[in-house]
Protein backbone atom coordinates (compact mmCIF):
# COMPACT_ATOMS: atom_id res chain seq x y z
CA UNK A 1 0.00 0.00 0.00
CA UNK A 2 1.29 3.50 -0.66
CA UNK A 3 0.80 4.28 3.21
CA UNK A 4 3.01 1.17 4.30
CA UNK A 5 0.75 0.21 6.74
CA UNK A 6 -0.55 -3.44 6.95
CA UNK A 7 -4.09 -4.77 8.17
CA UNK A 8 -3.44 -7.84 10.46
CA UNK A 9 -7.51 -8.03 10.98
CA UNK A 10 -10.52 -6.19 10.40
CA UNK A 11 -14.28 -6.57 12.17
CA UNK A 12 -17.05 -4.45 10.25
CA UNK A 13 -20.91 -4.64 11.88
CA UNK A 14 -23.73 -2.44 10.53
CA UNK A 15 -26.88 -2.23 12.41
CA UNK A 16 -30.49 -3.33 9.96
CA UNK A 17 -31.52 -0.51 8.03
CA UNK A 18 -29.00 2.23 9.40
CA UNK A 19 -26.73 3.46 6.61
CA UNK A 20 -23.90 3.76 8.66
CA UNK A 21 -21.61 1.21 10.00
CA UNK A 22 -18.84 0.58 12.25
CA UNK A 23 -15.25 -1.02 11.61
CA UNK A 24 -12.08 -2.07 14.19
CA UNK A 25 -9.09 -2.58 12.72
CA UNK A 26 -5.37 -3.98 13.97
CA UNK A 27 -2.94 -2.56 11.89
CA UNK A 28 0.84 -2.63 12.26
CA UNK A 29 0.85 1.67 12.31
CA UNK A 30 -2.36 3.00 13.92
CA UNK A 31 -1.09 6.52 13.15
CA UNK A 32 0.12 5.79 9.70
CA UNK A 33 -3.57 4.35 9.42
CA UNK A 34 -5.83 7.01 10.90
CA UNK A 35 -3.37 9.17 8.47
CA UNK A 36 -4.25 7.21 5.51
CA UNK A 37 -8.26 6.85 6.22
CA UNK A 38 -8.34 10.48 6.71
CA UNK A 39 -7.61 11.14 3.20
CA UNK A 40 -10.32 8.95 1.80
Amino acid sequence: SRAQVNIEYAYFATGGTSPKGIIALRTSDNEKARRALSEI
